[in-house]
């Protein structure tokens, strides 16, 4: 089954979030803690999460160019799952850690990524 432009345009997006967000919390780690009002601040960790947003991201760039859905698919796929984990994650720190509000935002990019992506992945199951 052919891969839909709407779905290519969607990988594009998500690489293009992904790696300015992984070039931020890779470069300008302070920028994020202040801007969440972060208090823990580990420098290394923030790098290793914005290396990881990078590499994750850039699947979404090679599956866009690709042209059939079983060529995305795994793509597709560890995308929902990380997403969903992260957005785990993040509520489980956000109810019983000190987290801090402002970070829901990271949370609500990751919640209409998720959207997308299973939005994708539910519109080609259904059409055979």
């Amino acid at each position: 089954m052919p891969i839909s432009r709407e779905c290519k345009y969607f990988l594009a997006i998500h690489f293009i979030i992904g790696l300015i967000f992984g070039l931020i919390f890779l470069f300008i780690p302070d920028f994020i803690y202040d801007l969440l009002d972060w208090e823990d601040r580990d420098p290394v960790a923030i790098r290793i999460l914005g290396v990881a947003f990078i590499g994750l991201s850039s699947g979404s760039l090679i599956a866009a160019f690709e042209d059939e859905w079983k060529e995305i698919r795994a793509t597709m796929e560890m995308e929902v799952v990380f997403l969903l984990l992260g957005i785990i994650t993040l509520i489980f720190c956000h109810i019983f850690l000190e987290f801090p509000i402002t970070a829901w935002f990271i949370d609500v990019i990751m919640i209409i990524l998720l959207a997308g992506f299973l939005f994708f992945i539910l519109k080609t199951r259904s059409n055979p």
